[in-house]
């Protein structure tokens, strides 16, 4: 093999590689843009949802204050009723939040991978 082979061969090698870090970059892009677009997704219905129920809970508080004649009473009810979902999502919180964000995250990231295995084995 004389100088002008090896230096095709090298050249060849050092452009598989280059593009070979530009697919890598692409598909670091590509993961960390979705998941975040994912993150704000859920962050915006989570805010909704908290102005929501803030509201409700107001609501209800009113409600349960004319039905027993002391406003105090029916915003301790309201409040006692959250702090009794409190201590059960505490109690719960591996199965119900961290497990399946866990396995959403996960979902998201090897989403790609998952789709060519299975396109593959079928």
């Amino acid at each position: 093999m004389d100088n002008t082979e090896e230096r095709i061969v090298f050249d060849t090698v050092k452009e598989y590689l280059n593009v070979r870090k530009e697919l890598a970059l692409l598909k670091v892009a590509d993961k960390v843009s979705s998941s975040v677009a994912a993150s704000v997704g859920i962050m915006i219905v989570s805010i909704l949802g908290v102005l929501s129920l803030f509201f409700f809970s107001i609501a209800m508080g009113f409600l349960i204050a004319e039905k027993t004649g002391s406003a105090c009473l029916g915003f301790l009810i309201v409040s006692g009723f959250y702090l009794l979902i409190t201590v059960f999502a505490m109690l719960t919180r591996k199965n119900i939040v961290e497990k399946p964000l866990m396995n959403f995250l996960i979902k998201q990231i090897l989403k790609e991978r998952n789709k060519a295995i299975y396109e593959n084995q079928n």
